[in-house]
């Protein structure tokens, strides 16, 4: 997913320079906050929504469910032969596993993301190991030095994160409340008082405090 974040960098470099803190150690503590709040939002279904959806023969709404098995679809509301049946019903079960064990992977992308851009693990929790070979080829963040500066790359692209759990919109709306709460501070003149910048950017360390 490619998101436009220049309202972001300008937001870092006014902070920087009404903070009296370095970009570096600023834009740090922002992306940290932004993946952060990207987690939080990014959509995590429960066990129990899980194990309704691979048990249950129609949709939360009435309507019959329909599946895929062996290359065809079937309507779990009719009627099959109980061999037939017991073939589907292990297959549901097995998918219902296999969904239960991925549970919070779609959150996971953004610690690992965290990990790879050593983020501190104070503001990430730790990735499960049975996720690491999901995510390796999905998810990335680099920090590197462009023009003296430094630059950090994310990349979010697990599709059941994209897709189902909405985590391109998560990241996007954090990027985008980072720049609004640096806005709605500016008003408050949250800059005139070393104290209160303290008090409302934690993370990027205020010299004076």
């Amino acid at each position: 997913m490619t998101i436009d974040t220049s309202n972001f960098n300008r937001m870092i470099r006014e902070l920087s320079r009404l903070s009296g803190v370095d970009v570096k150690k600023v834009l740090e503590a922002e992306v940290a906050g932004v993946l952060v709040q990207s987690r939080k939002k990014t959509i995590q279904a429960s066990a129990k929504a899980i194990r309704v959806y691979y048990t249950s023969e129609t949709t939360a709404s009435g309507r019959r469910r329909f599946i895929t098995f062996n290359s065809k679809i079937y309507c779990l509301t009719n009627h099959f032969g109980d061999n037939l049946w017991n073939q589907i019903v292990a297959f549901r079960r097995g998918q219902m596993k296999t969904a239960l064990e991925r549970r919070g992977l779609s959150r996971a992308g953004w610690s690992r993301i965290g990990r790879m851009i050593d983020i501190p693990n104070s503001y990430l929790p730790e990735t499960k190991k049975s996720f690491e070979k999901n995510l390796s080829n999905f998810v990335s963040g680099t920090r590197s030095l462009m023009g003296g500066k430094m630059v950090i790359s994310i990349n979010y692209g697990l599709r059941a994160g994209i897709q189902g759990a909405g985590a391109d919109r998560a990241f996007e709306n954090a990027i985008n409340g980072r720049v609004k709460f640096f806005a709605m501070n500016l008003r408050k003149d949250v800059f005139k008082k070393v104290s209160t910048i303290a008090k409302k950017y934690p993370g990027i360390q205020v010299r004076g405090i």
